[in-house]
């Protein structure tokens, strides 16, 4: 939370592109240093660091996005991009599973750590050699395709890429009112989020499973959240003004699958399953939000403070959410999943508030 906006700042300054490759670099050298760490305070000095260049990685996707696809294909671009989270979850799942098992020298909590933080230095440096920093710089394009790839995105009127920092277009950024529905909405978004991702496995096991059965049927969760994204990204693409009513539709998904696991009793264990599979529609939510910044902010500096302020608003949403699941209540976590149906209600009340004001906009200019 506290490194988003220096990180964002200094990607505008240098190559976005480079910068989040060395980035992505860093963060999986030090995900491997967590097999190192063999106590609390080992593991919270490298967590910190973790935090600290993960805040780099994500914002850096969103604004490549806007600078190399049309407004018309971002949506479904990054519900490609953000349905990889569940994909890890299914494959992490399989591999939580086999790590399980595993009857060796070292404890098996410190191999997801070797094995993804391998694989995340491997692609990392992948990313830096390959990944252009915009169109006009992609080495495997002709001139002329260069040419193409600019004017298709010059369609989207909202810039390229400028290092420098327009203080103007920051005060604009805190003077529009869609840059502060845009944060209360990921916030609604993250509290839900961050309960999920601290307590998942717990509130499975809650519902009657052993720890092994929690931990393969959370790969479901990933599956759903894959098509959901994907149904959610193409129908976006193709239908235009769809945006708001598929994020409602989202939300009003996850308003069933909350209420299913608040309100049954202990004994309908697979129906409160199916209701934990269904929360994944509030990640609809979620990144159609992420395709609004995309879309409407103009302006590299504009979109460098919203991007940043947005991810703030992710970790201070992350940060909410597993205070609200207090052990007392366990196995049932009434008040955690009381305070994920509060989010929503106010997740779709802001979505019709966005709407109203980008309809109300798109009237104004056109």
């Amino acid at each position: 939370m506290v490194s988003e906006f220096p990180i964002n700042l200094i990607f505008q300054k240098f190559s976005i592109a480079r910068t989040c490759g060395v980035f992505i670099v860093l963060w999986g050298s030090v995900l491997l240093c967590l097999a190192a760490a063999n106590d609390f305070a080992g593991l919270v000095t490298v967590r910190f660091f973790l935090g600290m260049l993960e805040s780099g990685v994500s914002p850096c996707f969103v604004l490549l996005t806007s600078m190399f696809y049309k407004r018309s294909e971002q949506p479904f671009r990054t519900s490609i991009w953000f349905s990889m989270n569940g994909l890890a979850n299914v494959l992490g799942g399989l591999i939580g599973y086999g790590i399980g098992s595993i009857h060796a020298g070292i404890p098996a909590w410190k191999f997801p750590f070797i094995i993804f933080g391998s694989a995340t230095v491997v692609w990392g440096f992948v990313f830096l050699l390959r990944t252009p920093s915009n169109p006009a710089k992609a080495k495997w394009l002709t001139e002329k395709e260069k040419a193409i790839a600019v004017l298709r995105v010059a369609e989207n009127e909202t810039g390229i890429d400028n290092r420098k920092f327009k203080w103007y277009q920051a005060k604009e950024a805190f003077q529009d009112i869609n840059f502060w529905i845009l944060n209360l909405l990921i916030i609604a978004s993250c509290i839900p989020n961050g309960s999920i991702s601290a307590f998942g496995p717990l509130i499975v096991n809650g519902f009657g499973f052993t720890k092994f059965q929690s931990t393969l049927l959370n790969m479901p969760s990933g599956a759903a959240q894959i098509l959901a994204l994907w149904i959610a990204g193409y129908i976006t693409m193709k239908v235009n003004g769809s945006r708001h009513f598929v994020m409602i539709g989202g939300v009003l998904v996850a308003i069933i699958g909350s209420s299913l696991i608040y309100a049954l009793p202990n004994s309908h264990r697979v129906a409160r399953l199916i209701g934990y599979y269904l929360l994944v529609g509030f990640s609809v939510t979620f990144v159609q939000t992420l395709n609004l910044i995309q879309a409407n902010v103009a302006g590299r500096t504009k979109k460098t403070v919203v991007t940043s302020s947005i991810f703030i608003s992710y970790c201070v949403g992350n940060l909410i959410g597993p205070q609200l699941f207090f052990a007392r209540e366990q196995p049932r976590y009434q008040s955690g999943f009381a305070s994920m149906l509060v989010c929503f209600g106010v997740l779709g009340f802001l979505c019709g508030v966005s709407y109203i004001v980008n309809r109300k906009e798109n009237s104004r200019v056109s």
